[in-house]
C-alpha cells in the first residue's frame, strides 16, 4: 500500500498516511490520523526508490464545531 508524507500549507509535519490509491493528486481530499479532512494542493513525486510514494502539500480543514461548542 502507497505511503504518503504530509505536510501542511504552512510547513508544519503532519506525519505519514497509507492509501490504497495509487496516485492521490491536487484536488483529492485525505482523511489524518485524527480524523480531519484534508485537502491536497500538491504533490512531489520522491523520484527515486524509497519508502514514500510521494510528498503531499495540503490544507486542512477546520475543526468541525461539536453539540458542547458554543458561538458567543
Amino acid at each position: 500500500m502507497p505511503t504518503y508524507r504530509l505536510h501542511d500549507t504552512t510547513g508544519d509535519d503532519l506525519g505519514l498516511i497509507e492509501r490504497s490509491a495509487p496516485n492521490l493528486e491536487p484536488g483529492d481530499v485525505v482523511i489524518l490520523l485524527d480524523g480531519r479532512e484534508a485537502l491536497v494542493t500538491a504533490r512531489v513525486d520522491t523520484g527515486r526508490e524509497g519508502p514514500f510514494a510521494g510528498l503531499l502539500e495540503v490544507a486542512v480543514a477546520p475543526t468541525p464545531l461539536t453539540t458542547d461548542d458554543s458561538i458567543a
